[in-house]
């Protein structure tokens, strides 16, 4: 798939399920794929993304698998007072999971105790991996297992339903961030290109965390700017100079800013007074050693202080008789 960006607008290239090359074109575009078909560049843009977008992209997020599996049964056997449950098994290769109560009295009200009677299974990471690859057969033992093992009156369940992920073109449930994050991620990804290509996903919210909630506000905001855009407003794209965070880079400052990507000047060291009473800035290494050598001094003195005392004391004691 490909998709060729000019001033007067957008041209999209794919190839169908039949083979066929397909062309459309548009005045505004809203991509809305994962971070992880971006990743592995699943889509062609002419011109290529900025390199601070594919950075961010590359460097910032990664996929991570998240599985959801719902299981109904003939009836409750677990508290509906109780919205969530975990089971975690101490040996590989045995389902362990987050357990949700669909029937829960605070997701069902009144209805708790009211058909269906669902659980809903959560597992992530590796053991999401494996799970994918069960049948359905294997899947519906394994959360019958779990829940006798959990619950003495447990039933096996009637129904499993679950969308697995076992296909070629799937690279995560869903973007988390890495340790290169940092509050620029969002605004790299996710800022216009030409004021034509627009962004939406769970990255790219301004309100919430990553989550669906997330998509869905960020879907809404990209919709509004395209419709924006439409009428003249214009939505730059991520400018270096003027989205870049500023501030202290030093790590020996007092105040080192982890996030800040260009030095702003206003990084602050320890002050001491220097011979001539005039504040000299110094490294936090050489202020540190003052202080010891300071501290050193005042013991050492008291020290000779306590000892004449103690001796002067002493002295004349010795001698009052």
């Amino acid at each position: 798939m490909g998709s060729i960006l000019d001033d007067n607008g957008v041209t999209i290239k794919y190839t169908n399920s039949a083979g066929l090359t397909k062309t459309h074109t548009a005045d505004y575009v809203l991509v809305t794929v994962s971070i992880g078909v971006l990743q592995n560049e699943d889509i062609k843009f002419t011109p290529p993304l900025p390199n601070v977008t594919k950075e961010a992209i590359d460097n910032d997020y990664k996929m991570g698998k998240y599985l959801n599996i719902y299981a109904d049964f003939n009836g409750i056997f677990w508290d509906t007072a109780v919205e969530h449950f975990a089971y975690i098994q101490s040996e590989s290769g045995k389902l362990g999971s987050a357990i949700i109560n669909i029937n829960s009295n605070n997701l069902r009200g009144d209805d708790a105790n009211s058909k269906p009677y669902i659980l809903q299974f959560v597992v992530v990471g590796d053991e999401a991996d494996r799970v994918a690859e069960l049948t359905s057969t294997e899947l519906k033992n394994e959360i019958s297992a779990l829940v006798k093992k959990m619950w003495a009156s447990a039933t096996v369940p009637n129904n499993i339903y679950t969308k697995l992920f076992n296909t070629t073109n799937f690279y995560g449930s869903i973007a988390t961030p890495t340790l290169s994050f940092n509050p620029a991620s969002r605004v790299k990804v996710c800022s216009p290109l030409k004021n034509r290509v627009f962004f939406a996903g769970e990255v790219c919210s301004d309100k919430y965390s990553i989550s669906a909630i997330a998509a869905y506000q960020s879907g809404l905001t990209s919709a509004g700017n395209i419709n924006a855009a439409s009428k003249g407003a214009v939505f730059p794209e991520y400018q270096m100079e003027s989205t870049t965070f500023r501030g202290c880079t030093t790590k020996s400052a007092i105040n080192y800013s982890p996030v800040a990507e260009v030095d702003d000047g206003s990084c602050i060291y320890f002050q001491m007074k220097g011979s001539d009473n005039n504040d000299e800035t110094e490294s936090t290494t050489e202020a540190f050693a003052k202080m010891l050598i300071s501290f050193v001094s005042v013991f050492i003195l008291f020290s000779i202080i306590f000892y004449v005392f103690y001796f002067t004391t002493h002295h004349f004691r010795k001698h009052e008789y």
